[in-house]
Protein backbone atom coordinates (compact mmCIF):
# COMPACT_ATOMS: atom_id res chain seq x y z
CA UNK A 1 0.00 0.00 0.00
CA UNK A 2 1.18 3.55 -0.64
CA UNK A 3 0.37 7.14 0.26
CA UNK A 4 0.25 9.59 -2.62
CA UNK A 5 0.31 13.36 -2.29
CA UNK A 6 -2.68 14.67 -4.18
CA UNK A 7 -2.92 18.42 -3.84
CA UNK A 8 -1.72 21.18 -1.54
CA UNK A 9 -4.44 23.22 0.13
CA UNK A 10 -4.32 26.64 1.75
CA UNK A 11 -4.07 26.65 5.51
CA UNK A 12 -7.39 26.74 7.28
CA UNK A 13 -9.44 25.24 4.47
CA UNK A 14 -11.75 22.27 4.93
CA UNK A 15 -12.65 19.51 2.56
CA UNK A 16 -15.31 16.92 2.02
CA UNK A 17 -15.03 14.29 -0.66
CA UNK A 18 -16.45 11.01 -1.82
CA UNK A 19 -13.53 8.84 -2.78
CA UNK A 20 -13.85 7.10 -6.13
CA UNK A 21 -11.66 4.10 -6.70
CA UNK A 22 -10.97 1.36 -9.17
CA UNK A 23 -13.27 -1.65 -9.38
CA UNK A 24 -13.84 -4.31 -12.07
CA UNK A 25 -16.42 -2.06 -13.74
CA UNK A 26 -14.40 1.18 -13.49
CA UNK A 27 -11.17 1.77 -15.44
CA UNK A 28 -8.12 2.49 -13.34
CA UNK A 29 -7.83 5.83 -15.13
CA UNK A 30 -11.02 6.90 -13.38
CA UNK A 31 -9.48 7.01 -9.91
CA UNK A 32 -10.62 10.53 -9.02
CA UNK A 33 -11.87 12.65 -6.17
CA UNK A 34 -13.01 16.22 -5.72
CA UNK A 35 -11.83 18.68 -3.12
CA UNK A 36 -12.18 22.31 -2.11
CA UNK A 37 -9.21 24.64 -2.25
CA UNK A 38 -9.15 27.81 -0.19
CA UNK A 39 -6.43 29.70 -2.04
CA UNK A 40 -4.42 31.86 0.35
CA UNK A 41 -2.15 33.47 -2.22
CA UNK A 42 -2.18 37.21 -2.78
CA UNK A 43 -5.01 38.40 -5.07
CA UNK A 44 -4.06 38.48 -8.71
CA UNK A 45 -1.05 36.19 -8.41
CA UNK A 46 -2.51 32.72 -8.92
CA UNK A 47 -3.95 31.08 -12.00
CA UNK A 48 -5.99 27.90 -11.79
CA UNK A 49 -6.03 25.07 -14.35
CA UNK A 50 -7.07 26.44 -17.78
CA UNK A 51 -8.18 29.72 -16.22
CA UNK A 52 -8.62 32.75 -18.46
CA UNK A 53 -7.60 35.23 -15.77
CA UNK A 54 -6.17 35.63 -12.29
CA UNK A 55 -7.88 34.09 -9.28
CA UNK A 56 -8.29 36.11 -6.12
CA UNK A 57 -6.79 34.56 -3.01
CA UNK A 58 -8.81 33.38 -0.05
CA UNK A 59 -11.69 32.00 -2.15
CA UNK A 60 -12.82 28.37 -1.79
CA UNK A 61 -13.05 26.64 -5.18
CA UNK A 62 -13.78 23.07 -6.29
CA UNK A 63 -11.24 20.98 -8.24
CA UNK A 64 -11.35 17.44 -9.65
CA UNK A 65 -8.15 15.40 -9.42
CA UNK A 66 -7.43 12.37 -11.61
CA UNK A 67 -4.77 10.34 -9.80
CA UNK A 68 -3.94 8.20 -12.83
CA UNK A 69 -3.30 11.02 -15.27
CA UNK A 70 -2.06 13.46 -12.64
CA UNK A 71 -4.36 16.17 -13.98
CA UNK A 72 -6.57 18.61 -12.10
CA UNK A 73 -9.66 20.41 -13.43
CA UNK A 74 -11.19 23.56 -12.05
CA UNK A 75 -14.85 22.63 -11.52
CA UNK A 76 -16.44 25.72 -10.01
CA UNK A 77 -16.07 28.05 -12.99
CA UNK A 78 -18.46 29.73 -15.41
CA UNK A 79 -20.28 27.89 -18.19
CA UNK A 80 -18.26 26.73 -21.19
CA UNK A 81 -19.39 25.46 -24.57
CA UNK A 82 -16.55 22.93 -24.85
CA UNK A 83 -13.58 21.86 -22.74
CA UNK A 84 -11.27 23.71 -25.11
CA UNK A 85 -12.78 27.01 -23.99
CA UNK A 86 -10.90 28.67 -21.12
CA UNK A 87 -12.59 28.33 -17.75
CA UNK A 88 -13.66 31.54 -16.08
CA UNK A 89 -13.12 31.49 -12.31
CA UNK A 90 -15.42 33.40 -10.03
CA UNK A 91 -14.60 35.13 -6.80
CA UNK A 92 -17.52 33.66 -4.86
CA UNK A 93 -16.90 30.58 -2.70
CA UNK A 94 -17.94 27.07 -3.73
CA UNK A 95 -18.41 24.31 -1.17
CA UNK A 96 -19.21 20.66 -0.40
CA UNK A 97 -18.01 18.69 -3.47
CA UNK A 98 -19.29 15.16 -4.00
CA UNK A 99 -18.07 13.04 -6.91
CA UNK A 100 -19.73 9.99 -8.45
CA UNK A 101 -18.12 6.62 -9.10
CA UNK A 102 -15.57 6.90 -11.89
CA UNK A 103 -15.44 10.67 -11.54
CA UNK A 104 -18.23 11.10 -14.09
CA UNK A 105 -20.03 13.92 -12.26
CA UNK A 106 -19.23 16.42 -9.52
CA UNK A 107 -21.94 17.98 -7.35
CA UNK A 108 -21.32 21.13 -5.32
CA UNK A 109 -22.98 24.29 -4.06
CA UNK A 110 -22.08 27.91 -4.63
CA UNK A 111 -23.53 31.39 -4.25
CA UNK A 112 -22.05 32.30 -7.62
CA UNK A 113 -24.40 32.36 -10.63
CA UNK A 114 -22.34 29.99 -12.80
CA UNK A 115 -25.23 29.26 -15.20
CA UNK A 116 -27.35 31.73 -17.12
CA UNK A 117 -30.54 30.34 -15.62
CA UNK A 118 -29.30 30.91 -12.06
CA UNK A 119 -31.41 33.98 -11.39
CA UNK A 120 -31.16 34.41 -7.61
CA UNK A 121 -28.39 35.51 -5.26
CA UNK A 122 -28.59 32.52 -2.91
CA UNK A 123 -26.59 29.31 -2.82
CA UNK A 124 -27.57 26.78 -5.50
CA UNK A 125 -26.73 23.18 -6.29
CA UNK A 126 -24.75 22.44 -9.46
CA UNK A 127 -23.53 19.34 -11.27
CA UNK A 128 -20.38 19.37 -13.43
CA UNK A 129 -19.53 16.88 -16.20
CA UNK A 130 -15.72 16.67 -16.62
CA UNK A 131 -16.00 15.04 -20.05
CA UNK A 132 -17.92 17.95 -21.57
CA UNK A 133 -16.98 20.62 -19.00
CA UNK A 134 -20.68 21.45 -18.82
CA UNK A 135 -22.56 22.77 -15.79
CA UNK A 136 -26.20 22.33 -14.84
CA UNK A 137 -28.07 24.01 -12.02
CA UNK A 138 -30.23 21.49 -10.14
CA UNK A 139 -31.95 23.69 -7.58
CA UNK A 140 -33.47 26.36 -9.79
CA UNK A 141 -37.00 25.44 -8.71
CA UNK A 142 -36.17 25.22 -5.00
CA UNK A 143 -37.02 28.31 -2.90
CA UNK A 144 -34.20 29.62 -0.76
CA UNK A 145 -30.66 28.35 -0.63
CA UNK A 146 -29.55 24.82 -1.55
CA UNK A 147 -26.40 23.39 0.04
CA UNK A 148 -24.48 20.28 1.10
CA UNK A 149 -25.20 17.82 -1.75
CA UNK A 150 -24.68 14.06 -1.43
CA UNK A 151 -25.13 11.77 -4.42
CA UNK A 152 -25.49 8.13 -5.34
CA UNK A 153 -22.49 6.61 -7.08
CA UNK A 154 -24.20 6.75 -10.49
CA UNK A 155 -25.39 10.34 -9.97
CA UNK A 156 -29.04 9.48 -10.55
CA UNK A 157 -30.08 10.54 -7.04
CA UNK A 158 -28.87 13.59 -5.14
CA UNK A 159 -29.98 14.84 -1.73
CA UNK A 160 -29.28 18.26 -0.24
CA UNK A 161 -30.31 20.85 2.31
CA UNK A 162 -32.79 23.50 1.15
CA UNK A 163 -34.25 26.64 2.67
CA UNK A 164 -34.02 28.15 6.13
CA UNK A 165 -34.66 26.47 8.48
CA UNK A 166 -33.07 23.63 6.57
CA UNK A 167 -35.09 20.78 5.08
CA UNK A 168 -33.85 17.63 3.34
CA UNK A 169 -34.73 17.40 -0.34
CA UNK A 170 -34.11 14.41 -2.62
CA UNK A 171 -33.90 14.83 -6.40
CA UNK A 172 -34.37 11.87 -8.73
CA UNK A 173 -32.42 13.09 -11.75
CA UNK A 174 -33.95 10.41 -13.98
CA UNK A 175 -37.56 11.45 -13.39
CA UNK A 176 -36.94 15.02 -12.25
CA UNK A 177 -39.07 14.42 -9.13
CA UNK A 178 -38.18 16.42 -6.00
CA UNK A 179 -39.15 14.86 -2.67
CA UNK A 180 -39.10 16.89 0.54
CA UNK A 181 -38.35 14.73 3.59
CA UNK A 182 -38.93 17.56 6.07
CA UNK A 183 -36.59 19.29 8.52
CA UNK A 184 -33.02 18.09 8.77
CA UNK A 185 -29.33 18.80 8.12
CA UNK A 186 -26.08 17.08 7.04
CA UNK A 187 -27.55 14.45 4.69
CA UNK A 188 -25.49 11.43 3.66
CA UNK A 189 -26.73 9.20 0.81
CA UNK A 190 -25.72 5.57 0.41
CA UNK A 191 -23.75 4.70 -2.70
CA UNK A 192 -26.70 2.80 -4.21
CA UNK A 193 -29.02 5.75 -3.59
CA UNK A 194 -31.54 3.82 -1.50
CA UNK A 195 -30.77 5.02 2.05
CA UNK A 196 -30.33 8.54 3.39
CA UNK A 197 -29.04 9.42 6.86
CA UNK A 198 -29.49 12.92 8.27
CA UNK A 199 -29.60 14.90 11.51
CA UNK A 200 -32.76 16.32 13.06
CA UNK A 201 -32.96 18.87 15.89
CA UNK A 202 -35.36 17.47 18.47
CA UNK A 203 -35.90 20.22 20.99
CA UNK A 204 -32.25 21.24 21.12
CA UNK A 205 -30.85 17.68 21.03
CA UNK A 206 -29.62 16.46 17.64
CA UNK A 207 -30.51 12.89 16.64
CA UNK A 208 -29.70 10.82 13.53
CA UNK A 209 -32.44 9.40 11.33
CA UNK A 210 -32.37 7.01 8.36
CA UNK A 211 -34.77 7.18 5.42
CA UNK A 212 -35.40 4.19 3.17
CA UNK A 213 -36.04 5.94 -0.15
CA UNK A 214 -37.43 2.78 -1.76
CA UNK A 215 -39.85 1.78 0.99
CA UNK A 216 -40.67 5.39 1.86
CA UNK A 217 -40.03 4.88 5.58
CA UNK A 218 -37.91 6.73 8.14
CA UNK A 219 -36.53 5.49 11.45
CA UNK A 220 -34.30 6.82 14.22
CA UNK A 221 -30.81 5.30 14.38
CA UNK A 222 -29.12 7.21 17.21
CA UNK A 223 -30.59 4.77 19.69
CA UNK A 224 -29.53 2.63 22.59
CA UNK A 225 -30.14 -1.11 22.33
CA UNK A 226 -33.38 -0.67 24.27
CA UNK A 227 -34.71 1.61 21.53
CA UNK A 228 -34.45 4.88 23.45
CA UNK A 229 -32.68 7.94 22.04
CA UNK A 230 -29.11 8.67 23.04
CA UNK A 231 -29.68 11.21 25.82
CA UNK A 232 -27.05 13.68 24.59
CA UNK A 233 -27.77 13.17 20.89
CA UNK A 234 -25.65 12.37 17.83
CA UNK A 235 -24.39 13.92 14.58
CA UNK A 236 -22.12 13.44 11.53
CA UNK A 237 -23.85 10.39 10.01
CA UNK A 238 -22.29 8.17 7.35
CA UNK A 239 -24.43 5.42 5.81
CA UNK A 240 -23.51 2.22 3.97
CA UNK A 241 -25.51 0.28 1.42
CA UNK A 242 -28.07 -1.68 3.41
CA UNK A 243 -28.44 1.01 6.04
CA UNK A 244 -25.58 0.39 8.48
CA UNK A 245 -25.00 3.89 9.87
CA UNK A 246 -22.00 5.33 11.70
CA UNK A 247 -22.25 8.56 13.68
CA UNK A 248 -20.58 10.65 16.37
CA UNK A 249 -22.05 10.87 19.87
CA UNK A 250 -22.41 13.13 21.74
CA UNK A 251 -21.97 15.78 19.01
CA UNK A 252 -18.74 17.79 19.32
CA UNK A 253 -18.10 16.43 22.81
CA UNK A 254 -14.33 16.23 23.50
CA UNK A 255 -14.90 12.63 24.66
CA UNK A 256 -17.23 11.65 21.79
CA UNK A 257 -17.37 8.09 20.49
CA UNK A 258 -18.15 6.60 17.09
CA UNK A 259 -21.24 4.40 17.17
CA UNK A 260 -22.65 2.14 14.46
CA UNK A 261 -26.35 1.27 14.20
CA UNK A 262 -27.40 -1.97 12.56
CA UNK A 263 -31.01 -1.31 11.59
CA UNK A 264 -31.65 -4.93 10.63
CA UNK A 265 -30.48 -6.26 13.98
CA UNK A 266 -31.76 -3.31 15.97
CA UNK A 267 -28.43 -2.96 17.76
CA UNK A 268 -25.89 -0.18 18.35
CA UNK A 269 -22.18 -0.87 18.84
CA UNK A 270 -19.14 1.26 19.65
CA UNK A 271 -16.67 1.41 16.75
CA UNK A 272 -14.12 3.53 18.61
CA UNK A 273 -13.08 0.73 20.95
CA UNK A 274 -10.35 -1.90 21.02
CA UNK A 275 -12.87 -4.67 21.56
CA UNK A 276 -14.32 -6.56 24.51
CA UNK A 277 -15.88 -3.35 25.80
CA UNK A 278 -12.52 -1.62 26.27
CA UNK A 279 -12.57 2.03 25.17
CA UNK A 280 -9.98 3.35 22.76
CA UNK A 281 -9.53 6.37 25.03
CA UNK A 282 -8.70 5.71 28.67
CA UNK A 283 -8.40 9.33 29.85
CA UNK A 284 -10.18 12.63 29.22
CA UNK A 285 -10.25 14.63 27.05
CA UNK A 286 -9.97 12.04 24.31
CA UNK A 287 -12.58 11.40 21.64
CA UNK A 288 -13.42 10.11 18.19
CA UNK A 289 -15.04 12.19 15.47
CA UNK A 290 -16.17 12.49 11.84
CA UNK A 291 -16.80 8.86 10.78
CA UNK A 292 -16.78 7.54 7.22
CA UNK A 293 -18.19 4.06 6.64
CA UNK A 294 -17.26 2.01 3.58
CA UNK A 295 -20.08 1.34 1.14
CA UNK A 296 -20.07 -2.37 2.03
CA UNK A 297 -20.39 -1.52 5.74
CA UNK A 298 -17.27 -3.38 6.85
CA UNK A 299 -14.88 -0.53 7.72
CA UNK A 300 -15.23 2.77 9.57
CA UNK A 301 -12.57 5.48 9.45
CA UNK A 302 -12.59 8.28 12.00
CA UNK A 303 -10.49 10.98 13.66
CA UNK A 304 -9.10 10.39 17.15
CA UNK A 305 -8.06 13.38 19.24
CA UNK A 306 -6.26 12.92 22.56
CA UNK A 307 -4.26 9.70 22.19
CA UNK A 308 -1.28 11.44 20.57
CA UNK A 309 -0.04 15.03 20.44
CA UNK A 310 -1.64 15.17 16.96
CA UNK A 311 -5.07 14.14 15.70
CA UNK A 312 -4.88 10.80 13.88
CA UNK A 313 -6.98 8.69 11.51
CA UNK A 314 -7.91 5.19 12.68
CA UNK A 315 -9.78 2.53 10.69
CA UNK A 316 -11.91 -0.10 12.39
CA UNK A 317 -12.75 -3.43 10.76
CA UNK A 318 -16.27 -4.10 12.01
CA UNK A 319 -16.01 -7.80 11.17
CA UNK A 320 -12.71 -8.71 12.82
CA UNK A 321 -12.54 -5.82 15.30
CA UNK A 322 -9.04 -4.92 14.14
CA UNK A 323 -7.89 -1.30 14.43
CA UNK A 324 -5.44 0.29 11.98
CA UNK A 325 -3.76 3.54 13.17
CA UNK A 326 -3.33 4.73 9.60
CA UNK A 327 -1.62 8.09 9.95
CA UNK A 328 0.42 7.00 12.99
CA UNK A 329 1.89 4.17 10.93
CA UNK A 330 2.70 6.68 8.18
CA UNK A 331 4.66 8.86 10.62
CA UNK A 332 2.29 11.84 10.74
CA UNK A 333 3.78 14.85 12.53
CA UNK A 334 0.66 16.99 12.23
CA UNK A 335 -3.10 16.74 12.66
CA UNK A 336 -5.02 14.57 10.18
CA UNK A 337 -8.74 15.00 9.54
CA UNK A 338 -11.82 14.20 7.47
CA UNK A 339 -11.16 10.67 6.17
CA UNK A 340 -13.27 9.27 3.32
CA UNK A 341 -13.36 5.55 2.51
CA UNK A 342 -13.87 3.74 -0.78
CA UNK A 343 -16.59 1.13 -1.17
CA UNK A 344 -14.67 -1.78 0.38
CA UNK A 345 -12.24 0.25 2.50
CA UNK A 346 -9.29 -0.32 0.17
CA UNK A 347 -8.84 3.38 -0.56
CA UNK A 348 -8.74 6.31 1.84
CA UNK A 349 -8.59 10.04 1.15
CA UNK A 350 -7.73 12.35 4.02
CA UNK A 351 -6.53 15.83 4.78
CA UNK A 352 -3.46 16.34 6.95
CA UNK A 353 -1.17 19.01 8.34
CA UNK A 354 1.60 16.40 8.38
CA UNK A 355 4.66 17.38 6.38
CA UNK A 356 4.89 13.81 5.10
CA UNK A 357 2.85 10.59 5.19
CA UNK A 358 4.89 7.55 4.25
CA UNK A 359 6.89 8.55 1.20
CA UNK A 360 4.42 11.26 0.15
CA UNK A 361 5.64 14.78 0.89
CA UNK A 362 3.13 17.64 0.88
CA UNK A 363 3.73 21.16 -0.36
CA UNK A 364 1.51 23.20 1.97
CA UNK A 365 -0.66 22.71 5.03
CA UNK A 366 -3.02 21.02 5.08
CA UNK A 367 -2.62 18.70 2.12
CA UNK A 368 -4.90 16.06 0.63
CA UNK A 369 -3.44 12.55 0.64
CA UNK A 370 -4.64 9.37 -1.05
CA UNK A 371 -3.80 5.97 0.45
CA UNK A 372 -4.40 2.69 -1.34
CA UNK A 373 -2.80 -0.36 -2.95
CA UNK A 374 0.49 0.24 -4.75
CA UNK A 375 -1.27 -0.84 -7.96
CA UNK A 376 -4.85 0.57 -7.87
CA UNK A 377 -5.83 -1.62 -10.83
CA UNK A 378 -5.10 -4.72 -8.75
CA UNK A 379 -7.81 -3.88 -6.23
CA UNK A 380 -11.28 -5.32 -6.57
Amino acid sequence: RVFEFARGLGKGSTQRYRLVFDSPSVPAASVQFAFKENNKADPGTVRGPSCAGPIEGGIARIYLRDLETGTTQLVSAGERTTCSDPSTPTNDPSENPDVTSGGDLVFFDTVSALAQDDLDDTSDLYVYDPETCSLEILSGGVPGEATNPTSSDDGSVVAFEAGSPSEIVVLDRTTGVLTNLGPGTTPDLSADGTRLAYVLDMGGVFQVFLADLVAGTTEAVSLLDDGSFLPEGAASPSVANGGLTAFEAPPSDPDAEILVRDVEQGSTSVASSVGLGVDLCLSSPCGSFDPSISDDGRFVAFVVRGLLPVDEIIIKDLVTGDLTPLTRMAGADGDSLEPALGDSGDFVVLSSFASQLGDAVGLAAPNVFFEGPTDPAASG
